[in-house]
């Protein structure tokens, strides 16, 4: 992973997504893959989130979490935004926007 480049996305995702451990099942994903980032709750019961590993870590973290069991996800809306290099670890924020 090292020699391969690092991206950034930025996600909304849609579906039944809030109250069902979606959050935390991410974090738990995203660290198995070395991902970066966070996640948090919307107002309108979506979830939002940043995501930063190689494209192929990020493919296989979105494709684990289609994979969830008390949740279901419709779509996620993603952006490519710049890297954050400081980043170390993938977080659960706990406040909406």
């Amino acid at each position: 992973m090292d020699n391969e480049e690092m991206i950034r996305e930025h996600w909304r995702v849609e579906g039944t997504v809030q109250g069902v451990g979606f959050r935390w099942g991410m974090q738990q994903l995203a660290k198995h893959y070395r991902i970066t980032g966070w996640v948090k709750n919307l107002y309108n019961g979506d979830v939002e989130a940043e995501v930063q590993g190689t494209k192929e870590a990020i493919a296989k973290l979105e494709e684990d979490l289609r994979k969830g069991r008390y949740y279901y996800i419709d779509r996620i809306v993603r952006m490519r935004i710049p890297a954050e290099n400081h980043e170390s670890s993938f977080r659960v924020e706990l406040y909406w926007d």
